[in-house]
């Protein structure tokens, strides 16, 4: 959102992997958090399922999924977000790749980035972080829903949260609640 204000013009993506998830997560999290009435920015495509959202400066934010890349082939973007980055392969990656590498030319780079959760200590996330891909680890603590970021106490709504994944057993626990890669038992 604040690159999209701070380089007019400029075309953006938030991808998943498939395209049917993205409005009832992070673009509902994106509508109901980050975004405000006063900013200005329209939706298009419909009130409830915009395909892209407009900037008043000419900046755009593309929707998309991997499951439809032709809707992402020939696109020129100054950067693309990927929400559950581990849902896609290593060739998802790559394909988005090529279209955030500066082509685009509205800001002066270009950049894939992402969220993930932990998966296998195999997964092409850590293959290509061994490779040189940047990769910032954040914990349940960076979250300010869960914890304070002034106090750092635990919120309200992070004890419910927390608690749920202190429930979690297994490889879901060591991922979702410890943040650790770790591989599935029995696989």
């Amino acid at each position: 959102n604040r690159l999209a204000w701070l380089y007019p013009n400029s075309q953006w993506s938030i991808i998943r992997k498939y395209a049917a998830t993205l409005h009832s997560t992070v673009i509902q999290s994106f509508q109901k958090k980050i975004l405000k009435t006063s900013d200005g920015v329209i939706p298009y495509g419909g009130e409830r399922r915009p395909d892209r959202f407009i900037y008043p400066n000419g900046s755009v934010i593309w929707l998309g999924g991997m499951d439809k890349a032709s809707k992402v082939l020939s696109s020129e973007r100054d950067g693309i977000y990927v929400n559950q980055a581990e849902e896609l392969d290593n060739t998802d990656w790559e394909f988005l790749i090529t279209r955030a590498n500066g082509r685009a030319g509205n800001a002066p780079f270009g950049i894939v980035f992402g969220d993930c959760n932990p998966g296998p200590p195999t997964h092409w996330i850590l293959q290509r972080v061994k490779r040189g891909m940047v990769f910032l680890r954040a914990t349940h603590k960076d979250n300010p829903e869960l914890f304070d970021p002034e106090t750092g106490e635990i919120t309200p709504n992070g004890e419910k949260r927390l608690k749920a994944l202190q429930s979690l057993t297994g490889s879901s626990y060591n991922r979702l609640y410890k943040g650790l890669w770790s591989q599935p038992e029995g696989a």
